[in-house]
């Protein structure tokens, strides 16, 4: 049995749209859809978003490959419209993390492609992807003659920032549970469905080994950490999706008092729990 869900983009704000999109299997949709909703280009003009889109080139990449790698040049900006990608940076002793996962409609690469610097981490795809691109001058155009482009950009920039300071914070003054808790909690919180038990899901293809990257931890430590939860019926990591039984429990092993909340901030000496 197929089963085919209609949405009538116009009835939708961008934000529910962007989490249909996220939430479903498959999507069938127009180029135009996934940039008019990504938070850089949104509400931008018909006549210009057309344009725009017309000077984009496709890339598609498959599971396992990259966009680009960490050191090289910044020439071009990215908008995912299917699959994943992470960033993921590498120190000079080989060691790597994981500093966050694009889905579709969000962009990637854009912090170099517009500072003109090399590239800080590399783009990798989790599954098969695919992405449009533009060239570094052509978004730079863009925003000289578009204002609320150069406002959306803005906000992105200091959206990204304060994310990274977020998890900054959380590396240096958080023991690896609460770290681990706050992690799946942001995932149910920008990328979950609510399932018919209450509980939350999130298609994201994440190995233990990623998830360890990403909160700076051993993948022992975060498949121990699991199996507690498992049992516990908190939450669990599956192969190709997050499944939180109990936000409330989730959100108590995290230190945020709502499981809607935004992570607390905490002031306290620096804590070494590898």
């Amino acid at each position: 049995m197929t089963l085919a869900c209609l949405y009538r983009r116009t009835r939708f704000d961008p934000a529910m749209l962007r989490r249909i999109i996220q939430n479903h299997a498959k999507v069938i949709a127009g180029d135009h859809v996934y940039v008019s909703l990504s938070a850089m280009f949104q509400n931008m003009a018909r006549a210009d978003l057309q344009r725009f889109l017309a000077s984009a080139t496709e890339r598609r990449v498959g599971a396992g490959g990259f966009y680009f790698h960490q050191g090289e040049p910044s020439t071009h900006l990215y908008v995912l419209t299917e699959g994943e990608v992470k960033l993921v940076r590498t120190d000079p002793d080989g060691r790597s993390a994981i500093l966050g996962v694009a889905v579709p409609t969000e962009p990637f690469g854009h912090v170099g492609a517009l500072g003109g610097t090399p590239r800080t981490a590399s783009a990798q795809a989790v599954q098969d992807s695919r992405a449009l691109a533009w060239d570094s001058a052509t978004v730079l155009q863009a925003m000289l003659t578009d204002p609320g482009l150069s406002l959306n950009t803005i906000r992105v920039l200091a959206h990204e920032m304060q994310r990274e300071r977020y998890r900054a914070q959380d590396l240096a003054t958080l023991p690896v549970e609460q770290r681990l808790a706050r992690l799946l909690l942001r995932f149910a919180r920008s990328l979950g469905r609510t399932t018919a038990r209450g509980g939350v899901t999130v298609r994201l293809a994440l190995s233990g080994q990623d998830l360890a990257d990403m909160i700076g931890t051993t993948p022992y430590t975060v498949s121990r950490i699991l199996a507690g939860w498992r049992r516990a019926e908190i939450a669990d990591v599956r192969r190709e999706q997050i499944v939180v039984f109990d936000r409330k429990r989730l959100a108590a092993a995290a230190g945020v008092r709502r499981a809607g909340a935004a992570p607390a901030v905490r002031r306290r000496g620096p804590r070494v729990d590898r």
